[in-house]
């Protein structure tokens, strides 16, 4: 029918809005994803776990009382809940009690990070009323009220903390077993729809071929069941890159952060490491295709809106996987190497 269309329209003038950097104008249409139906088992674009109707519960407009009570909920995919909830902590600003539901994965690393913050699991969130909060707001609807072109978005290096205890063991582990002196995380499949992973992802034999000149221990923080492909390519390649077959995001994200924590510099492609790694204010140099989705601005290396530490790397459409990762690598030699003396 027309509003199905229209809103498809919208969504997906949205998404072009964002690639190319008019941000006030991407967001101010995004919240059609809410209604833009998607392929497969995803509902909706933006297919959100909706604990109360519009009509129970009010949307935040970006007005508040004292004391007010706003319930945020994250969004479909785990990335995307860590990328918005980098905005939280300007809601800080205003005097309200805050209510977050990330998804079940993110909540003891929300727990800890957001102190001040009620942090819910779904199950949790299920006991709850209408009548708990005035107002609920998803995740993704933030930077329509909080940020004005290129400025208001993550104003800090740091927001997420990992566990202490578990980040200290695997850095004095993974230093022993590689005996460097300073430590590479790297990922190297993109995430999303079966179709477009291959597009976004790097074979990780060429990465691993640019690493062989890189003079830090190399970590994978790569999700999925990546032992055998890491196998094979330390055989062929000569290389050592570690894998820790006991750290499963898909089932542990916690501990999955601190492995991110216990690494000096990251080099990944577009995927969930990102928003884990900046998360943590760690370097991060990101490897873009030319197929990199409506969080990246199109053409823009060296920055990201989102994340202050990201170093962001373009490849283009001439896909030069190679030099851009060798630029990493050199990068990341000459920072951390004069500070460490290799």
């Amino acid at each position: 029918d027309f509003r199905a269309a229209w809103s498809t329209f919208c969504w997906n003038l949205s998404i072009g809005f964002l690639r190319q950097g008019l941000l006030d104008k991407g967001w101010s249409l995004y919240d059609h994803g809410l209604r833009v139906a998607a392929a497969g088992q995803q509902k909706y674009q933006r297919s959100l776990k909706k604990f109360f109707t519009s009509s129970q519960l009010k949307i935040w407009d970006g007005n508040c009382s004292s004391d007010f009570k706003l319930l945020i909920v994250g969004e479909q995919g785990i990335g995307d809940s860590m990328m918005f909830g980098t905005l939280i902590p300007q809601l800080t600003n205003f005097n309200m009690k805050i209510t977050f539901v990330p998804g079940d994965r993110l909540v003891e690393i929300y727990k800890r990070s957001f102190k001040d913050i009620e942090i819910l699991t779904h199950s949790e969130m299920l006991t709850r009323q209408a009548e708990d909060f005035d107002a609920q707001i998803p995740a993704g609807t933030l930077p329509r009220l909080l940020c004005s072109g290129q400025t208001g978005y993550l104003r800090s290096n740091e927001y997420l903390k990992a566990d202490i205890s578990k980040t200290k063991a695997f850095r004095e582990e993974l230093l022993r077993l590689t005996g460097k002196k300073f430590l590479v995380g790297i990922s190297w499949s993109g995430g999303g729809k079966k179709e477009r992973v291959p597009k976004k992802s790097v074979d990780l034999r060429l990465m691993a071929s640019e690493l062989l000149r890189c003079e830090g221990g190399i970590v994978s923080l790569q999700y999925g069941n990546t032992k055998k492909v890491i196998d094979l390519v330390n055989e062929k390649l000569d290389t050592n890159i570690i894998c820790r077959e006991d750290v499963n995001p898909l089932q542990d994200m916690d501990t999955w952060l601190s492995l991110v924590d216990a690494c000096d510099v990251v080099l990944t492609v577009a995927n969930t490491t990102v928003h884990g790694s900046c998360g943590l204010g760690k370097e991060t140099y990101v490897v873009l295709t030319e197929l990199a989705d409506w969080r990246w601005i199109k053409e823009k290396e060296g920055s990201s809106y989102w994340y202050p530490s990201a170093r962001v790397k373009q490849i283009g459409t001439d896909k030069k996987w190679k030099t851009k990762i060798g630029e990493c690598v050199d990068e990341i030699n000459a920072k951390f190497c004069s500070s460490r003396s290799c």
